[in-house]
């Protein structure tokens, strides 16, 4: 199967409820051999409703992973509303605990000399392939060899 941008981020969604749990409710299946294993775990990821797999955590795990599953194949995602999920609830925390949030707020940094960090950048939107005007293919010309001319 084809994967897409919409598959990558619901990837990514699963990464970030897995740092927070822990572990992931098709994690450890047992199974004879890889084709069962892959089949359980698909079939687990479509049972599994997203309350539960985001059950005690903010709200914007749940609608993040929900937006994910609805996008089309081919839709473009929209990188910002996706990232401003995350950026309210760093806000909520803020204001709740009434400090602001360091992106090196992490437990395992605790008690330790963190001079040498570089802060994070200002974040930009990134150009997707299908946004640059023009662009072309360089399959074909890294394929042919030539350096100066690229083929659709």
């Amino acid at each position: 199967n084809e994967q897409s941008r919409r598959d990558d981020l619901e990837a990514i969604g699963h990464m970030l409820v897995y740092f927070l749990r822990s572990s992931l409710p098709w994690s450890g299946l047992d199974a004879k051999n890889k084709q069962e294993k892959y089949r359980k775990i698909m079939q687990k990821k479509e049972t599994v409703q997203l309350e539960e797999l985001c059950q005690g955590f903010p709200e914007a795990f749940k609608v993040y992973l929900e937006k994910c599953r609805n996008m089309g194949f081919k839709e473009r995602p929209d990188y910002t509303k996706l990232r401003k999920l995350f950026r309210d609830v760093r806000t909520r925390l803020e204001k709740d605990e009434g400090t602001p949030i360091q992106d090196h707020d992490f437990q395992w940094n605790e008690g330790k000399d963190l001079g040498p960090l570089v802060p994070l950048g200002a974040w930009t939107t990134i150009q997707q392939p299908d946004e640059i005007e023009g662009r072309r293919s360089r399959g074909l010309c890294c394929l042919c060899g030539s350096k100066n001319q690229a083929y659709d």
